[in-house]
Formats: structure tokens, C-alpha cells, sequence
């Protein structure tokens, strides 16, 4: 395995036949009739392939749906596979040859069929969260949670926050929030949604004129408000649509809500040089993930709980350090650093300040 991932281009891609697709009524797969299957995805990952999907088609020529692993080299790869129906559309019409008769020669193929698998089937979830133990992802990702108490987006008020001179708008409770209450999930469904198609031309035409003052307001929302990730292979961006979307840095560990992969390190503690091995191996850096993949909206913006009890009148503050971005480690952490000593602003605050200067 680790000669044919050595044989494939930097960026190449390989496809895997695995043959009859589960069933819901399937063991999972470690123990089950596909134990084969699941032991090539766990010799996928130890070679390095950083990136792994699995589809179903139904036009195999087979009586029951056939399933196919997708496993690519490169993390940054995936921005291929959760193209948008636009960027597929064109790549199709670019890359097919012209039939004489003027036929289409894709029978079942085009950017809708390209959509559905980006999205596991729901029997692949199924089978997956029979693991033993259950998948961290498998409790909190797939849907609402109906054992867990859920507090409305009408438990919280906006105010000028108090987690600094320079602080702008904070959220704060208006009710008693028990430990482990949900935060306005209803809310997280509502997300604004920046792909990273839509990141580069906001980024790239903002930068030129008349596009810098026509989009710098948009830009600083999108960079300002927004939780940054690299999940789909290249950068986008999430904003809570929400009053939730003002909940500030909590400085010196004074954070009170989190997801349930909640760091433990503040800016201050954190070594600004490097990415702590620990938070590297956090599930969005894994490899295989059928629940994220079905559930990537949830994922990338909503999650959150609350860390201990939070009093009626006490502003809620989350960790940033949970939403920085390798790439960007060092300046984020710098930065988080400078405006909790009072050294700076941060960007939304900034952009508002020259807006009335």
C-alpha cells in the first residue's frame, strides 16, 4: 500500500471498487462481513493518504447499490471533491469531449450526482457509529440532541461586552445556563456559509479598486465574525447568522462555553511557535470521517455547550484557540495575546472605529 501512495503524483487520487454497499442492519465493519473493508481504510490511513470518502453508486449494472473509497494524497485535495455545483458544471464542460452526434457521453454523471456523494449514505453512518467505543462525533454531530437541554437564542441579550476597554458588542445570559446546556442550537442551522471560491474573490477583488471600498465591509465581517477552517481543503468561512455571533475571547482562560473537543491552553499558555500536538489531532485533522462528512454544516458551526454553570447577567466567552487555523498559528496566537494585554483591537472593531474616523 505505502508503494502505490509512493507511486501516485503529490496531489494524486486513487479509486477503490469495495463492492456491495451496507445495510442498516450490518455489525460494523470491524466485525462484520466487510472486517476487509474496514481494514483498507485503517491501511489507507497509515501510509498518509490525508484525505478518504466513500460513495455509493446504483447504475453499477449490479442488483444492489456498489460501494467506492476515494482515498487522495493530499488534505488540500478535498476542495476537488466538495467543488460546488457551479465549479462542476464548468470542469465537466471543459474536460469532455464533444460527441459527433451532439449526445451527451456522461449517462449518470453531472454536478447533482457529484453532490450526493460528497454526503455517506445514512446507512454508513449507522454502521460506523456501531464502533465500539462510539465515536466522539457520533454523540455530538449527527442532529439535534434530545437528551441534552437546549438553551434558545431568547436566553441571551447583546450589551457592550466587559471583557476589555477595547472591546466591542458581548453576549451575555439572561437566564441561569446549567452545565452542558446546549447554546442556541437552534440557531446554528442558519449559518452563513463563505466557500472557499467565494473567500478568493472577496479576498482578491478587495484588494483592488473600486472593489476595496465596495467589499472591505463585507470582508471584515467574513474575517471578523467568522470561524475560519480548512475542512473542505482550502480556506472558508462560517458566520453565525445570530446575536451568537458577538460572543468575544475569553482572556486567561475565562471562557465559559466550548465544543466537546474544549482545549484546555489559553493564549498565554500556549507555545505561539507550534500547534500542540494534542490539539493536531483533533477529529477535523483525521482522515476517514463519514459523520462529519454527512453532518459538515453542524460541524462547522454549531457544537457548542456550556463548560460549567453560567449565571443570568455573566458574558459568555469562548476559546479563539479553538478556531485557529495552522497555517495562521503564530500570528493568531500573537494576536489574541496583544488584545488581551490591551495592545489591540480586533479586526471588527477596528474596521468600525476608521468607519466613524
Amino acid at each position: 500500500m505505502r508503494t502505490l501512495k509512493n507511486a501516485l503524483s503529490e496531489e494524486g487520487v486513487i479509486i477503490m471498487q469495495l463492492g456491495e454497499s451496507s445495510n442498516s442492519m450490518d455489525v460494523e465493519e470491524d466485525a462484520g462481513r466487510d472486517k476487509n473493508r474496514a481494514r483498507m481504510i485503517e491501511l489507507l490511513e497509515k501510509v498518509g493518504f490525508e484525505s478518504i470518502h466513500a460513495y455509493e453508486e446504483g447504475h453499477s449494472g449490479f442488483l444492489w447499490p456498489w460501494s467506492y473509497l476515494v482515498a487522495m494524497k493530499d488534505h488540500g485535495s478535498r476542495a476537488l471533491w466538495y467543488a460546488n455545483a457551479a465549479q462542476i458544471e464548468m470542469e465537466i464542460h471543459r474536460r469532455i469531449r464533444r460527441s459527433k452526434s451532439g449526445a451527451p457521453l456522461l449517462r449518470y454523471f453531472d454536478s447533482a450526482t457529484m453532490l450526493s456523494y460528497q454526503v455517506p449514505h445514512k446507512v454508513v453512518e449507522t454502521v460506523f457509529c456501531r464502533k465500539e467505543p462510539i465515536p466522539n462525533e457520533c454523540m455530538y454531530y449527527r442532529g439535534h440532541y434530545v437528551n441534552l437541554e437546549n438553551a434558545p437564542v431568547s436566553s441571551f441579550d447583546v450589551k457592550k461586552s466587559e471583557a476589555g476597554e477595547s472591546a466591542g458588542r458581548g453576549v451575555f445570559a439572561k437566564i441561569d445556563i446549567k452545565k452542558d446546556t446546549m447554546m442556541a442550537a437552534e440557531q446554528s442551522v442558519k449559518s452563513i456559509y463563505f466557500s472557499p471560491p467565494a473567500v478568493e474573490n472577496i479576498v482578491g477583488y478587495s484588494e483592488l479598486s473600486p472593489g476595496k471600498k465596495l467589499l472591505r465591509p463585507l470582508h471584515a465581517y467574513m474575517y471578523g465574525y467568522g470561524f475560519p477552517s480548512n475542512l473542505v481543503g482550502e480556506l472558508a468561512y462560517s458566520v453565525d447568522s445570530s446575536i451568537m455571533t458577538f460572543v468575544n475571547h475569553g482572556c486567561n482562560g475565562t471562557y465559559n462555553v466550548g465544543d466537546y473537543e474544549n482545549i484546555e491552553y489559553t493564549e498565554f499558555t500556549v507555545d505561539a511557535k507550534s500547534v500542540p500536538s494534542d490539539m493536531s489531532d483533533r477529529v477535523l485533522l483525521r482522515t476517514y470521517h463519514p459523520i462529519i462528512d454527512r453532518h459538515m454544516g453542524s460541524y462547522l458551526s454549531g457544537g457548542d455547550f456550556a463548560l460549567n454553570d453560567i449565571k443570568a447577567g455573566e458574558e459568555i466567552l469562548n476559546n479563539y484557540l479553538n478556531f485557529v487555523e495552522n497555517e495562521e498559528w503564530t500570528s493568531d496566537v500573537n494576536h489574541l495575546r496583544a488584545q488581551c494585554s490591551g495592545e489591540a483591537v480586533g479586526s471588527v472593531k477596528k474596521y468600525e472605529d476608521e468607519a466613524v474616523g
